[in-house]
């Protein structure tokens, strides 16, 4: 008798055992680490209009909008194809909500730092999990709100000298002018 509660005994030990690791499985390995800060050439008001502006197009639920301390949570819904493309884990997923924290930071030399973190929850039907984003998300929201700065362009002739545009713009009103005396001239 004593060996077969040693038996029942060391079967529960391994079906437990079985059960605790079978459910538990570890997050996913990402070959280097997610970007989470990036930096803009532009002034801090600039990229928070133009952020706000960004998202206010894009559509995204705006819950939280502290202008003293240049803080933005979003909250974004996903499908399960776009929530899968943004997600490390292999599940399937029929829709999951993005999360999004946007701070913005006065950099030196008219820069600003945005700091981007994210918090995803996936749905599979009966269950929700928070999932370890794979950056991706990120991504698109820097290059959202980075493709939204507005941007100053230089061309050659706008760093010419002026003297040189106002000289060369009399020649040519002379010259203009000269054409049309010869013409009125020659009806008469």
């Amino acid at each position: 008798m004593p060996t077969v509660n040693l038996l029942i005994k060391n079967f529960y030990l391994i079906l437990a055992l079985l059960f605790t690791t079978s459910c538990v499985t570890p997050p996913p390995m990402m070959d280097e680490p997610i970007k989470r800060y990036w930096e803009v050439g532009a002034p801090l008001e600039v990229a928070w209009k133009a952020s706000l502006q960004a998202l206010v197009d894009k559509g995204v639920l705006i819950s939280t909008l502290d202008k003293d301390n240049y803080l933005m949570v979003l909250e974004e819904m996903l499908d399960g194809g776009a929530f899968q493309r943004v997600t490390a884990e292999r599940a399937h997923f029929y829709g999951g909500l993005a999360r999004v924290t946007l701070l913005f930071t006065k950099k030196p030399e008219e820069k600003t730092g945005i700091n981007i973190n994210t918090a995803l929850q996936g749905f599979t039907g009966r269950y929700s999990f928070y999932v370890t984003s794979n950056g991706k998300l990120e991504k698109d929201y820097f290059l959202l709100i980075s493709n939204n700065l507005p941007v100053k362009r230089t061309y050659k002739w706008l760093e010419e000298d002026t003297e040189e545009v106002d000289k060369r713009e009399k020649e040519e009103k002379g010259s203009d002018e000269e054409t049309i005396e010869s013409k009125d001239e020659s009806k008469l």
